[in-house]
């Protein structure tokens, strides 16, 4: 029987609570609006996405399913691709943390207790790394490119 340890609970409920308060901070945001346009639905619609993410994966770490450490995995790669878009230098504290902050989660992901409480198995790790980051690539790069093609429109 797996142990849930106190990382594990702390984790999973750092991820439901982000989850939850950048929801209710999307609804309550999208509520204060006076205008709607293509831009502004696009962002929100693509933070709600992300957002409810976050819920789903603390879910997941909670009960133990190996797909939410994936899915936390997923989330973290496209945050560093989105947040190393977003460098300047001189690097600003800010976008430090922005970018600091998901190799950190996915180090703690990567710590041994929660590996072994969400039963992640290693074999073709690379293999399973590389289609997760090509499918981050793909995932950040359609949402833009639907705003830039002017489907939302």
């Amino acid at each position: 029987m797996r142990k849930k340890t106190i990382l594990i609970s702390i984790l999973s409920l750092f991820f439901i609570f982000s989850g939850i308060t950048s929801l209710a901070f999307e609804i309550y945001s999208f509520l204060k609006l006076d205008i709607l346009n293509s831009e502004i639905i696009y962002w929100i619609v693509y933070r709600s996405i992300f957002d409810s993410m976050l819920f789903i994966i603390g879910i997941g770490i909670w009960f133990g399913k190996t797909w939410s450490w994936w899915l936390a995995i997923f989330f973290f790669l496209h945050v560093i691709m989105r947040e190393t878009l977003k460098l300047s230098f001189p690097l600003e504290p800010k976008q430090a943390v922005g970018f600091i902050f998901p190799i950190i989660m996915i180090l703690i992901l990567l710590n041994k207790n929660v590996i072994q409480y969400l039963k992640i198995d290693f074999s073709n790790r690379l293999k399973k790394l590389f289609i997760f980051s090509i499918l981050s690539a793909i995932v950040f790069s359609i949402f833009p490119g639907i705003y830039e093609l002017g489907l939302l429109h």
